[in-house]
């Protein structure tokens, strides 16, 4: 993370190189979930988005491998990154949105609603 001030470094993921934070109230699907991790060959594909891994392909490939995935809050850690539960998502949301580090927080139309101020 070159822009990134050491500061907001240390505050939001202390050791690790990322993060995957979720609501508690998606812990059991997620936990239950199966996923499918499809591998490609890398060459074909074009970063759009550095901070959050966007990659894509113009043209139609075959994947090279798939492997199937459980229990996801582990395979999330064995790939290196922590994964946190929170009570709600939108204070972590502001404060990173405000910090120097780059993320990506996509999917936050499934989070719960901001609670009042």
């Amino acid at each position: 993370m070159p822009n990134s001030a050491q500061s907001d470094i240390d505050e939001f993921l202390g050791d690790s190189d990322a993060v995957v934070a979720v609501e508690i109230g998606w812990l059991t699907r997620i936990t239950q979930a199966t996923l499918r991790c499809y591998q490609f060959d890398a060459v074909a594909f074009e970063c759009l988005d550095a901070g959050a891994g966007y990659f894509v392909s113009r043209t139609a490939i075959v994947p090279e491998a798939v492997t199937t995935l459980g229990d996801l809050p582990r395979a999330i850690r064995e790939a290196g990154a922590d994964f946190r539960t929170l009570d709600n998502l939108w204070t972590l949301h502001d404060a990173v949105a405000r910090s120097t580090l780059q993320f990506s927080m996509i999917r936050m139309r499934n989070a719960a609603p901001r609670s009042p101020p």
